[in-house]
C-alpha cells in the first residue's frame, strides 16, 4: 500500500516539473495613439514615441510620415505597449489579427500579405524583464468600403492568451457624394462673399 503511494506521489512530482512553464508577465498595457516626445529624441535612428492617448477609435488623418512597401505615404501611427517579466527565449509569441474587412498587411520594405481578413504572425521578447513598444500605421483605405475597418488581435503563448486588444480605424470617404457637397459648401462661400461685395 505505502509503495504504490509512494509511486502515485512520484507521479504526481515528475507531471508537475515537466508541465509547461509559463513565466512570462506582462502588465501595464496600453493601447491607443502615438505621440513623439520630440523631434530630436531618438535611440540610434528611431525615433522616441509612447502611446499618448488610450484609444480603440483612431481616425487616419493622414498627418504622419511612413514607409509603406518602400513608398512614403502619409498615415496615423498608433500602437500599443506593456511591461514584462520573467521573459525566456523559448516564449514565443503568436498573435492572430482578425479584420472586418480585407485589407493589406505589409512593412516598410514590401506587402505581406494582400486582401486578407486573418493575419497571424510570431515575436520574442528579450530575456527577463522590460518594456515592449509595437508602433503601427494606417495609410488611407484602398476603396470607400473601408471607411471603417474593424481590428481585433489576440496574442497568446503556447494557446494561453498573454493580452488582446481592438481598433476602429477611421478613413476619410472621398465619395462622390463627400466632394460634390463639398464643392458646394465652396461655391456658397464665395458667393457670399461676393454679395458682401456687390
Amino acid at each position: 500500500m505505502k509503495s504504490a503511494q509512494l509511486m502515485s506521489m512520484l507521479a504526481l512530482t515528475t507531471a508537475l516539473t515537466i508541465a509547461p512553464c509559463y513565466a512570462v508577465e506582462i502588465r501595464n498595457f496600453r493601447s491607443g495613439l502615438l505621440c513623439d516626445i520630440n523631434e530630436e529624441s531618438t535611440i540610434g535612428d528611431v525615433p522616441i514615441r509612447w502611446i499618448c492617448l488610450e484609444a480603440e477609435i483612431i481616425y487616419i488623418t493622414g498627418q504622419g510620415q511612413c514607409t509603406y512597401d518602400g513608398r512614403q505615404e502619409k498615415c496615423t501611427w498608433y500602437g500599443y505597449e506593456f511591461d514584462y517579466s520573467n521573459a525566456r527565449e523559448e516564449d514565443e509569441i503568436t498573435c492572430v489579427s482578425t479584420s472586418s474587412v480585407p485589407v493589406n498587411m505589409g512593412t516598410p520594405k514590401g506587402v505581406d500579405a494582400e486582401g486578407v481578413t486573418v493575419y497571424e504572425y510570431s515575436y520574442t521578447l528579450p530575456r527577463g524583464n522590460g518594456h515592449h513598444f509595437n508602433p503601427q500605421y494606417s495609410v488611407s483605405a484602398a476603396s470607400p468600403e473601408q471607411q471603417s475597418v474593424h481590428d481585433e488581435t489576440v496574442c497568446s503563448v503556447d494557446g494561453k492568451e498573454l493580452y488582446r486588444y481592438r481598433f476602429t480605424t477611421i478613413h476619410p470617404a472621398l465619395t462622390e457624394d463627400t466632394v460634390r457637397e463639398t464643392l458646394n459648401r465652396h461655391l456658397r462661400r464665395a458667393e457670399k462673399a461676393q454679395s458682401k461685395k456687390d
